[in-house]
């Protein structure tokens, strides 16, 4: 990743955008219905009208397949703030210092996800630099799997979701490695920090539970999918 290669000189942050527009158009293929392909039009009417007439696709909920509130749902930045401060002030703070992680919401919502280090005895939260110190432990959980708000009734149960959680450890000698990895849901682990290196998380899920909600693309639900990167420790 860019991310590691530059982080090995710099502190830097990072964010997740989902990159929408909403002007996704279809152009008129078809000079009428029945003529798109023979029994198309009756199997898949929307489809076939669609060919016809052109221009956005309608999904069954009424709404473009590309719209704004569609796609703004599937990925969105959690940031830890400052309580007492201003709401969008603390945002931007928090965004800022990488005190945040990026999560795609669309698999479902992460609960209790944490990462942070004491070092000489004093936190040291993400985005955060350590230097001169004499002794330093990394702590995380891993996250549990919640239901977004925005879930259709198919989504099925959250425990079924199969998570591994890795630990992920970048240096200029050795570049990027796993040094720990962990299996499961709502777990809390430590580990020490050996010497000068810039840590990060990154959680991968095969989402089991929504199984249902894909029907016929049910297979998907068995392959593995990135779900959460965390912003990074940095030990110098």
């Amino acid at each position: 990743m860019k991310f590691d290669e530059a982080v090995k000189s710099i502190r830097l942050g990072h964010i997740l955008a989902t990159d929408i527009h909403r002007n996704v158009e279809v152009p008129s293929i078809c000079s009428d219905v029945e003529s798109c392909q023979e029994n198309f039009f009756k199997d898949e009417p929307n489809l076939a009208r669609l060919f016809t007439v052109g221009g956005p696709a309608i999904l069954s909920d009424g709404d473009r397949i590309d719209s704004y509130i569609r796609s703004l749902k599937w990925a969105s930045n959690h940031a830890w703030v400052d309580k007492t401060a201003p709401e969008h002030l603390a945002i931007r703070d928090a965004i800022g210092k990488a005190r945040s992680y990026s999560a795609f919401d669309i698999l479902g919502q992460a609960d209790g996800f944490d990462l942070f280090a004491v070092v000489d005895e004093h936190p040291l939260e993400m985005g955060e630099e350590a230097k001169n110190y004499t002794d330093a432990k990394i702590y995380f959980r891993t996250p549990t799997v919640v239901k977004p708000l925005f879930a259709s009734a198919k989504f099925g149960d959250p425990k079924d979701a199969e998570i591994v959680t890795k630990l992920i450890k970048i240096d200029a000698k050795q570049g990027s490695q796993v040094v720990k990895e962990v299996v499961g849901q709502g777990w809390t682990f430590e580990h020490p920090v050996d010497g000068p290196a810039i840590y990060r998380i990154e959680v991968w899920m095969t989402p089991k539970h929504l199984a249902a909600d894909l029907g016929d693309l049910a297979w998907m639900a068995d392959q593995q999918y990135p779900w959460i990167y965390s912003n990074a420790l940095f030990f110098r």
